[in-house]
């Protein structure tokens, strides 16, 4: 990582503003060997690891919210001054193991993470709600599942509200046929589920053949919850025993 790439994950609006004031280079914004520019760092940090790999969740030690929000503001409007473009996607190989993940923009990166602030503060500075990466995924389609290390109890539903605030289409359908609802299902989050029905979501539509009920069963926590015996059930094979 460039010193601009650390300035920019340590939400640092001073330094970089130092940097562009001293520095002669043209290529400060420019993608690094990862295909990553400044403005794909700012979730950088969310979650990190120790010196011996264990994670801990990095947002517990940056301040209140409306804080961190407001520095990602700062530091974003000087990467914008700088020239950064704040709908850049990423310049990564496709991996498997991430479907729907290839190419994505700083606000898709922020979704991925959970992050918040990040949402909030790059809609806020004028990200495309709308904008699709290299599979055709929107940022609403981009959840992370609810058992991520960067999800809290209320992130998910958060950051869905913040797209649709500011104009996200609840019913576009990616390469891969993914569509905000199912990602959401695919997510684990219920209140996500029932917010994008509020808003317009089309629970009829189908996903990899199935609708929005199926998709519900087929996720395991769902499917769990259907199998486990009801206690009037229970108490009757107590009772044979």
């Amino acid at each position: 990582m460039s010193s601009v790439d650390l300035a920019a994950a340590m939400h640092d609006a001073t330094v970089l503003e130092c940097i562009r004031i001293h520095s002669a280079e043209d290529a400060l914004l420019s993608p690094d060997e990862e295909g990553y520019t400044p403005f794909h760092r700012l979730s950088y940090l969310r979650v990190v690891r120790t010196y011996h790999g264990l994670r801990f969740w990095y947002p517990a030690f940056t301040g209140k919210s409306n804080d961190v929000r407001e520095r990602l503001i700062k530091t974003i409007k000087v990467l914008q001054f700088m020239g950064g473009d704040i709908n850049q996607l990423t310049n990564t190989l496709a991996r498997p193991a991430l479907r729907g993940h290839s190419g994505l923009s700083p606000l898709q990166i922020a979704v991925t993470k959970s992050d918040c602030e990040a949402v909030a503060a790059l809609l806020e500075c004028g990200a495309d709600p709308n904008m699709v990466n290299r599979d055709g995924r929107s940022p609403l389609s981009l959840l992370a599942h609810v058992d991520d290390p960067c999800v809290t109890p209320n992130s998910l539903l958060t950051i869905v509200g913040l797209l649709l605030k500011y104009g996200s289409k609840v019913n576009r359908k990616s390469l891969d046929e993914r569509t905000p609802l199912g990602a959401a299902i695919a997510a684990g989050s219920m209140p996500s589920i029932l917010a994008l029905i509020d808003a317009g979501a089309d629970p009829s539509c189908a996903e990899s053949g199935m609708n929005i009920i199926a998709g519900l069963m087929h996720q395991s926590s769902y499917r769990g919850c259907l199998q486990q015996p009801s206690a009037k059930s229970q108490a009757e094979a107590e009772a044979r025993e």
